[in-house]
């Protein structure tokens, strides 16, 4: 098991910081530093309600299929290569970024937003958040 408030990790490509604010009573979220532009211009990914492994494999998988693909983030888009079986995620601009401590607060960041077993998202009003609350921006 992994403790402690912060834990920054390289996948293969971008350094990953996960944050546990779960002794304050809000999620945990991680997000991606130092990301590359491929293509385009630089960002930043986030998830948040994750447990740290998941979440890491979240942000490791979306970078990749971003990359892979030539895409650019977007509202709404969604990734078909992140999560197992035939689930998708849907990226959401994030409005505010101060949580996200040594990041270049300059570049857009995107949240990784993924479904409910149903496969209703957040802003579904059919969601079901039951031990996975994900914070919208």
């Amino acid at each position: 098991m992994i403790t402690g408030r912060e834990l920054a990790t390289y996948c293969s490509r971008p350094a990953i910081m996960f944050v546990d604010r779960q002794t304050l009573g809000l999620p945990p979220f991680a997000y991606t530093m130092h990301l590359g532009g491929q293509p385009g211009p630089p960002y930043e990914l986030v998830v948040c309600g994750l447990p740290v492994g998941l979440a890491l494999s979240v942000l490791d998988r979306a970078v990749h299929q971003l990359q892979r693909e030539a895409l650019e983030p977007a509202e709404g888009l969604e990734l078909d290569d992140v999560l197992l079986g035939h689930y998708r995620v849907r990226l959401r601009r994030v409005l505010n970024t101060t949580d996200f401590e040594g990041a270049d607060q300059a570049r857009p960041f995107w949240q990784i937003v993924t479904p409910d077993r149903w496969g209703f998202y957040p802003d579904d009003p059919n969601y079901d958040d039951e031990g996975h609350v994900q914070p919208l921006p």
